[in-house]
């Protein structure tokens, strides 16, 4: 279901009235629906859509077929950030020569991280943030969700994406960790510090917590604490809140970078806060 949306589809009109452009790159943040418009902008034109692996082998096998096939297609990229070069400098081939009767949806979260030239030759398409009334909107589709997971959801969450990644835990037990890590980051001992690890995924196949909304449960619940500390003379904790809220803020958006050590991430996060907190 894509929810929101409507000055992309607006962007999307005049190609699915006329001819898609053979090459297409989606930007956004994981979660934000760019393959539900993928698969919309496919239903639109109603032209079967087949989703393709970022490693080069599968690319190089996608564009060997391409090249012969007689009937309009689509071939899917998502998660393209993951590409390495031998796989970009393969799909640059079908930026330069298109097949007759193929086309390209290639997903990013940070436009940068293809090639220059992979860029120049395609169409970006840009997801738009969505607004607090339309992640309401979709978190009262769901059912049997208590007030209380209703307000974390709609305070935490920015994408339909993070809701239905929220639900994979017990939402008001994973808000409790949080306040307890935040409330025990500067008593504890750093060797008890660092064992908070334990509950975060910090590797794709791995368990635990995810470690993006971790820490936008730790920004709202500094963010919390600041409102009630608003009329404190209190300066010296509304001064640890805040900078609480910029170290995290740093560490959330690090984890855009590709490739990055989510466990070293983790501990430089753990060793800043008790720095402010100490």
């Amino acid at each position: 279901m894509v929810i929101g949306q409507k000055n992309l589809k607006k962007q999307f009109e005049p190609f699915i009235m006329g001819d898609l452009p053979r090459f297409s790159i989606i930007v956004g943040e994981k979660g934000s629906g760019r393959k539900l418009i993928a698969k919309w902008l496919a239903g639109q034109k109603g032209i079967p859509i087949i989703k393709i692996g970022t490693k080069v082998d599968e690319i190089r096998e996608m564009i060997s077929i391409s090249y012969k096939q007689a009937l309009p297609v689509i071939y899917f990229i998502p998660d393209a950030d993951k590409m390495r070069n031998e796989a970009k400098n393969a799909l640059l081939k079908v930026t330069e020569e298109p097949p007759k009767k193929a086309y390209f949806i290639m997903t990013l979260q940070d436009e940068n991280q293809t090639l220059s030239t992979i860029k120049s030759r395609a169409m970006i398409f840009k997801m738009q943030p969505y607004s607090p009334a339309e992640i309401t909107e979709y978190i009262s589709k769901i059912d049997n969700l208590s007030l209380e997971e209703i307000a974390i959801l709609e305070d935490v969450c920015k994408t339909p994406g993070e809701v239905i990644e929220m639900q994979e835990y017990n939402i008001i037990d994973f808000y409790d960790f949080c306040i307890k890590v935040v409330e025990n980051i500067g008593k504890v001992s750093g060797a008890n510090a660092f064992k908070l690890a334990k509950n975060i995924k910090l590797k794709e196949d791995g368990d635990g917590y995810s470690i993006k909304l971790f820490f936008k449960i730790i920004i709202k619940i500094f963010c919390d604490e600041l409102i009630e500390l608003i009329n404190s003379k209190n300066i010296e904790k509304i001064k640890k809140c805040n900078k609480s809220v910029e170290v995290t803020s740093k560490y959330l958006q690090e984890l855009n970078i590709t490739g990055i050590n989510k466990s070293m991430l983790l501990d430089n996060w753990i060793l800043d806060l008790r720095g402010v907190w100490a």
